[in-house]
């Protein structure tokens, strides 16, 4: 995957206080909590061995080691700690703890530690205001936060971005998160049987409905462990579906993802949407059905002519 220069100057200057703060921690966790691979975190350290003041001497550049997997900072020059945000980061850190807080209106404590952390953010910048305008949907979050706990259908009217339309749905809702400042609701569909993913913001209305047996039955269902790779061009995919990645690792030109699926019909339909940018690895039988269609596409349309 591209790795801008701009990119592992702004790690390094974190890497070095975030190792300071957690002595002997391993290039897998670095790797881990940086989003990156271990290769690159050991390029990354690597490279601040000749960072450092102006004259360079030895006695000027930063001096690390990491042995058998562990890191440790011997003198770290200035990078003692960690950057500040920029106004972009700023506001999109804010604006993730705002709805992050009205995703548990239920948790004092958290509530609390929330605030907190709100308030130290706000005080290293004070020269910058974030004013949150509250979108009508951000009133559904009670509503659905209560159909979870009491695993009751909710009954909603959604509008589809994709198909440009409005259309009313009753789901079984899993959870929620967060993604790009953005709230999402997974939910199971008992009609179609497959996980589907709801951007809170388009919910036009929503309302509980009947206790189901949808999510015993749910429980019995067996998941299937898929892993595929997908390219630069079509990370979208990873975002949108991180609710079900249960791991994922950077490697040259995308990401390689497993994940775990109640539906086979809904990931050959993703594959094929997403074609060519999604390779199967396993199981073995998806991965033949990938090239046995993909083989089949690709001579429908040489005798069409259009390619």
């Amino acid at each position: 995957m591209v790795n801008p220069a701009s990119n592992r100057a702004l790690r390094a200057m974190d890497l070095i206080p975030y190792v300071l703060e957690n002595p002997g921690v391993s290039t897998a966790e670095l790797a881990q909590n940086f989003s990156v691979s271990i290769k690159q975190i050991e390029e990354d350290l690597s490279l601040i061995f000749m960072c450092g003041l102006p004259g360079y001497t030895p006695y000027d550049l930063i001096d690390l080691v990491f042995e058998d997997g562990v890191v440790s900072v011997i003198d770290p020059q200035v990078l003692t700690k960690p950057r500040n945000f920029s106004k972009t980061e700023h506001v999109a850190v804010v604006l993730g703890l705002e709805i992050l807080k009205s995703l548990i209106p239920d948790s004092p404590d958290y509530q609390a530690r929330i605030l907190q952390v709100l308030s130290k953010i706000n005080k290293s910048i004070p020269n910058v205001e974030v004013i949150i305008k509250k979108e009508k949907s951000f009133q559904y979050f009670e509503t659905i936060n209560q159909a979870i706990k009491l695993k009751q259908i909710l009954k909603i009217v959604y509008n589809s971005e994709s198909k440009d339309e409005q259309k009313a749905r009753s789901i079984a809702p899993l959870r929620m998160y967060l993604r790009n400042a953005q709230a999402y609701l997974v939910a199971y569909d008992p009609v179609a049987r497959i996980e589907k993913v709801f951007k809170l913001s388009n919910i036009i209305s929503c309302e509980i409905g009947e206790i189901s047996d949808t999510f015993s039955s749910m429980a019995e269902e067996e998941l299937v462990k898929v892993e595929i790779v997908v390219d630069e061009k079509h990370l979208f995919f990873v975002e949108r579906n991180s609710s079900i990645i249960v791991a994922q690792e950077q490697i040259a030109g995308g990401i390689k993802v497993i994940l775990k699926v109640r539906s086979m019909d809904w990931i050959k339909r993703a594959i094929i949407s997403n074609a060519p940018g999604i390779q199967v690895i396993s199981p073995p039988e998806l991965a033949s059905w990938a090239r046995e269609t993909a083989s089949k596409m690709i001579s429908f349309y040489a005798k069409t002519g259009l390619v």
